[in-house]
């Protein structure tokens, strides 16, 4: 009895010789699978929302969400990733894979995509509009629209000291920035933005001008 009880129990998704572990809740609260490797997942769905985490390889992922927002963080060969979403609308989804790598995504009532590999860290937040950050060889790419109203960011960084740093101030407004190879660039939609090409390449194009 004692056996078939464990069995049970047991986490489904973490089966003798796989690598992979799944997170699921639907408005159930807390849920967490691991396995020995570090392979980590975790999720927290409140209030209607759904959460879904997936992880393999000695990834760690993580999804959280609260009314009725939708999370999702996939997440392998080492690389972090948390997504949470707030609110009918809120829907953020993060992906990683790759040592080092790291994507997080926020969302509340709009749409957040953060993906990060080989050592990328991408970060997506928003409150209204949209945000989306793409970050890969040791880039960096930062997406914010927080505080304004259905702006449209997105930052996208490729490349060792590459850094795209997208935070719009400016309802309804806009805000592509792409680097790489040790580019570095910013801009919030209000103000002219800055392009550091370096020894690589540099762009901005926003509601408060170009470079």
């Amino acid at each position: 009895m004692a056996a078939i009880a464990l069995a049970a129990i047991a986490p489904i998704n973490a089966i003798a010789g796989s690598d992979s572990v799944t997170c699921v809740s639907k408005g159930r609260g807390f849920n967490t699978n691991s396995l020995n490797d570090g392979t980590f997942c975790e999720v927290d769905s409140e209030t209607g929302g759904k959460s879904t985490a997936k992880a393999s390889s000695g990834g760690s992922a993580s999804a959280d969400d609260f009314m009725f927002g939708k999370a999702t963080a996939t997440s392998s060969h080492g690389a972090t990733t948390e997504a949470d979403a707030s609110f009918p609308k809120g829907k953020a989804k993060a992906t990683g894979s790759g040592a080092g790598s790291s994507a997080t995504a926020a969302s509340s009532q709009c749409s957040a995509t953060a993906t990060a590999q080989t050592g990328g860290t991408a970060l997506a937040n928003c409150a209204t509009g949209k945000a989306t950050a793409t970050a890969s060889d040791g880039g960096s790419a930062d997406a914010e629209s927080k505080f304004v109203t259905n702006c449209v960011v997105k930052a996208t960084s490729t490349g060792m000291g590459s850094m795209s740093m997208a935070n719009c101030e400016k309802a309804g407004g806009f805000v592509t920035i792409t680097t790489a190879n040790g580019g570095v660039a910013s801009g919030n939609g209000v103000d002219p933005p800055i392009c550091t090409p370096g020894g690589g390449t540099a762009t901005v194009k926003s509601s408060g001008g170009n470079c």
